[in-house]
């Protein structure tokens, strides 16, 4: 798996390639000297009380930023050391990105399965006509339906979990996001970063939506 990510919004843009089966990684970025900053990277809208309790347990600030993407080529500027999501976003949203990010030494999971074990999952790029977030027996959990899942994008938003297959969209990342630089991603950051995750979810659980 290959990709590109773009960001033409600053003077010069910057970009970043790579295919890590390839070992193939270019960078064109601003990166930063030093140590990447302690800053935890969120959307720009409002974020869970999951990510709240999860910035405090890290002792971080949050950086809030728009675009997955655009949060990864931070993450290997050093504008941050982790990028975590628990509320939804779609395969398109993560694709190029987890390739590149990997083929810099970084990871990008299920935030679910990292929860629940502290191992890393990748999400699936297949093409399906399901999402392949649900198994045999069901969701993985509940999510809740929003216009980012939902099969139509309306029905139930806000108002009930996804209870049928039919009713989110095939393209949903429906578990959460836990996107780490190059550091972040060794054993000892991520028995951290477990911990951290555990600790915030028992008193703020992660929305997986």
């Amino acid at each position: 798996m290959g990709g590109v990510i773009y960001r033409p919004i600053i003077d010069p843009p910057t970009y970043a390639e790579g295919a890590k089966e390839e070992a193939y990684a270019i960078p064109s970025v601003n990166q930063i000297p030093g140590e990447p900053s302690k800053g935890l990277l969120t959307s720009n809208g409002a974020v869970s009380d999951f990510l709240v309790s999860l910035m405090t347990e890290l002792e971080v600030e949050r950086v809030p930023q728009g675009g997955v993407g655009n949060k990864v080529l931070l993450l290997l500027e050093g504008h941050g050391s982790a990028y975590i999501q628990d509320r939804g976003v779609s395969r398109w949203d993560t694709c190029a990105a987890q390739a590149v990010l990997e083929a810099h030494g970084g990871t990008l999971s299920k935030l679910t399965t990292f929860q629940a074990t502290g191992e890393q999952s990748s999400y699936n790029y297949r093409r399906a006509e399901h999402n392949l977030d649900w198994d045999s027996n069901g969701p993985l959990y509940e999510p809740w339906l929003t216009p980012q899942n939902a099969a139509d994008g309306v029905t139930g938003v806000g108002e009930r979990k996804a209870v049928e297959l039919g009713d989110v969209k095939p393209y949903s990342n429906l578990c959460g996001l836990l996107a780490l630089s190059a550091r972040d991603s060794q054993p000892e950051r991520l028995a951290m970063y477990h911990t951290a995750v555990v600790y915030a979810a028992s008193s703020s659980p992660a929305q997986y939506s």
